[in-house]
């Protein structure tokens, strides 16, 4: 514990460093007095669609070293579209060789069509992929390219997802925003073109409308400007609305210039060729928006398509409709709760998985198994103690 000495000393420094925040606070809230006046949202019925990938690097409590992973991703219709376990040192030869086996119900995996859709024909081309596949070698390469290989993953769900037929007008929900770092800037832009292509097919040769929003659960952009919104009453309506983010607030929320979309940056205002740059990571246009009808209700960041903005309030519609009947989470899109309930490994999954993982280890290992029994009752954090 703090001694009264010290516990002064840190209020004396906690003192100084508001203060000094506060003075910058008046710059936020001339920012976000310069939005636009928020849209009020009427609920609309519409098709919802989510996808979320099972990250089960966060749920490893056994030995594991090659840091295997279970890996799925799942619909908000309880559907999976692809399963698979990877482990950080798997080549990008067997990568490719098990995506040119069939996968759920005999059909190509979703990565295998996306593949395609990148015309990546070998092993040899995965970089094309993400930077990280630049080195072959899986000893050598950062272990952080499972998470990014599971990002890859979604992305080839949602593009399969977009270019099947559905029954009714779709809107599709994405988890997070609508911009990433994990492709180079060339597939990206081809990937977000191929997005394009299908979302106007299903309109001219079906007439079925497709739309697509990120949902930003955690940001901080939103936590950067909350505290400026309030005090200026931005989306403190009491109904539902959303508003845009333009000018400069685009340029002081995002850190980086390739993480604007094309539209984003044609509203800045700041001097041409202060942040220029041809890489576009993006294809997104960041909202704010907020579902419940009481001032204190959340606001959620959110990202339109970029092609799609002029339909922002038809897909806030859509979504406020889903938000209505949203639980646990209150006022927060049920399609994409339910992708996240139907995607987590609870704790007996854990456990199956790391049984049947160190049986598979302790087969492979054969006479020298019985080291995998004596690390198990070591435990992998035995500083961990320390908090018990």
């Amino acid at each position: 514990m703090l001694t009264e000495a010290q516990f002064e000393n840190t209020r004396r420094h906690l003192r100084d460093s508001v203060e000094r925040s506060v003075k910058d606070l008046a710059r936020l809230r001339g920012e976000v007095k310069a939005l636009s006046r928020p849209v009020r949202i009427q609920p609309r019925s519409a098709t919802t669609v989510s996808l979320v990938g099972t990250d089960g690097g966060h749920n490893q409590r056994g030995i594991n070293p090659f840091l295997t992973q279970f890996m799925r991703v799942v619909d908000s219709n309880d559907q999976e579209h692809t399963v698979e376990v990877v482990s950080a040192h798997e080549t990008l030869e067997a990568l490719w060789e098990k995506h040119q086996r069939p996968g759920i119900n005999g059909r190509e995996t979703p990565l295998k069509h996306l593949l395609d859709a990148l015309d990546i024909h070998g092993p040899a081309d995965l970089k094309r992929l993400t930077p990280l596949f630049s080195q072959p070698d899986p000893l050598k390469r950062s272990s952080s390219w499972l998470q990014v290989y599971r990002q890859i993953t979604e992305w080839a769900v949602l593009l399969q997802l977009i270019e099947s037929d559905y029954a009714s007008d779709t809107l599709f929900v994405w988890d997070g925003p609508l911009r990433t770092k994990v492709f180079p800037n060339e597939t990206f832009s081809i990937l977000a073109n191929r997005i394009n292509d299908a979302i106007s097919r299903q309109l001219v040769e079906r007439g079925r409308k497709y739309y697509l929003v990120g949902l930003i659960k955690h940001s901080k952009v939103l936590e950067r400007f909350r505290l400026a919104m309030a005090l200026e009453g931005v989306l403190r309506q009491s109904f539902p609305c959303y508003v845009q983010l333009t000018g400069d607030l685009i340029s002081e929320a995002i850190d980086w210039i390739e993480y604007l979309s094309a539209s984003e940056r044609l509203t800045m205002t700041r001097a041409a060729g202060e942040r220029e740059t041809k890489d576009v990571f993006s294809a997104g246009q960041m909202y704010f928006v907020k579902f419940g009808s009481r001032p204190s209700d959340p606001v959620w960041a959110a990202d339109v398509w970029e092609t799609q903005v002029d339909l922002d309030q038809q897909i806030f519609a859509y979504l406020l409709n889903d938000a209505l009947d949203g639980f646990p989470i209150p006022m927060f899109p049920q399609c994409l709760q339910l992708a996240h309930k139907y995607a987590a490994l609870v704790d007996i999954d854990v456990d199956i998985f790391d049984l049947e993982f160190g049986r598979e280890l302790r087969r492979a290992l054969g006479r020298s198994a019985d080291i995998v029994d004596e690390l198990d009752l070591q435990g992998a954090d035995p500083a961990a103690r320390r908090y018990e």
